[in-house]
């Protein structure tokens, strides 16, 4: 039996990068995250892997640009920073109406700890089936079919 792993989601190129984007604004929308906001917290799983750390600040840093509004990265593991970190250090840079973008594929315990620690908050749903998160996985497995 051959397997073969994909790259992670967040090592991939620029299309795929703001399809990621997309997916993410798209959640964010759903959720109820109105123009007045004026703060994002990337929520993902966390990892003690350094790569997957800078991807995620990277990723941050893009939302940032792509939005226009301070982003910061939480984590909903062990890793630090927390979510109650994140919105703290939000809240001593004076602000006042953040929400929560999710870096999660599926519902699950993960995303529920999120939820529970941001109450009031717009907390966005897992990328699931948004439109361009499929688009994104399509063109990853197209990648991958044409590297066997």
């Amino acid at each position: 039996m051959h397997v073969s792993v994909a790259p992670p989601l967040l090592s991939v190129g620029r299309r795929e990068r703001d399809l990621l984007l997309k997916a993410l604004t798209d959640r964010l929308a759903q959720a109820g995250a109105d123009p007045d906001v004026d703060a994002l917290v990337l929520a993902s799983a966390g990892s003690s892997s350094e790569t997957a750390s800078l991807h995620i600040q990277r990723l941050a840093s893009d939302l940032a640009e792509a939005h226009g509004i301070p982003v910061v990265y939480a984590f909903a593991s062990a890793a630090a920073p927390s979510l109650t970190q994140a919105l703290e250090a939000l809240s001593d840079r004076g602000i006042q109406r953040p929400a929560v973008a999710s870096l999660f594929v599926a519902p699950g315990r993960l995303t529920d700890s999120v939820v529970a620690a941001c109450p009031d908050l717009p907390v966005a749903g897992p990328l699931g089936v948004t439109p361009a998160f499929v688009e994104l996985l399509v063109s990853q497995a197209r990648v991958m079919s044409t590297a066997l």
